[in-house]
């Protein structure tokens, strides 16, 4: 959304929405996923795959570089595969 659509109260996309609503929450370290679900509708992991795609869609000097710094290790940290150790299948 440019400027000019924003001072005419023009509606941002859904993409740019979501990557407002991460970079409003990335120095606080994310959104929780229930804030997420209840914006979006959508899982904490969906929702960062999301923002990811926003954010390469950005040019580098439209978002600033410490802001990128922590929206990607906030894509990274939520939509990265979780490890299983030893005891995660075992039962108490």
């Amino acid at each position: 959304m440019t400027l000019a659509q924003k001072s005419r109260g023009a509606k941002p996309s859904r993409a740019d929405a979501m990557l407002d609503f991460a970079r409003i929450w990335a120095p606080y370290g994310g959104a929780r996923a229930e804030d997420i679900f209840v914006e979006f509708g959508i899982g904490r992991a969906a929702f960062y795959r999301h923002v990811e795609k926003r954010l390469r869609s950005r040019t580098p000097t439209q978002i600033a570089d410490e802001e990128r710094r922590q929206l990607t290790y906030q894509v990274v940290s939520y939509t990265a595969p979780r490890r299983q150790t030893a005891c995660s299948g075992l039962r108490p």
